[in-house]
């Protein structure tokens, strides 16, 4: 197992829309971070690996051959 148990755990997630569109709007793409009234915030790979239980402690999972686009 890779560590994407969790994430496969959790299965269908309703969305807010609501809230998407308000972080939408306050994400500041020159800084990479939300602009909120307390500050800026940034999510981390910590909290990433937090929400979605992934397991960050093991060998990387990397792509031996190239990846193709649509493009390609």
């Amino acid at each position: 197992m890779v560590g994407f148990y969790g994430p496969a755990r959790c299965g269908y997630m309703k969305l807010d829309r609501h809230l998407i569109t308000a972080l939408v709007e306050r994400w500041r793409p020159e800084t990479h971070t939300f602009h909120f009234p307390v500050g800026e915030v940034t999510i981390t790979l910590q909290d990433a690996a937090i929400i979605w239980r992934l397991s960050i402690e093991r060998e990387p999972v990397i792509c031996r051959e190239p990846i193709r686009t649509r493009e390609d």
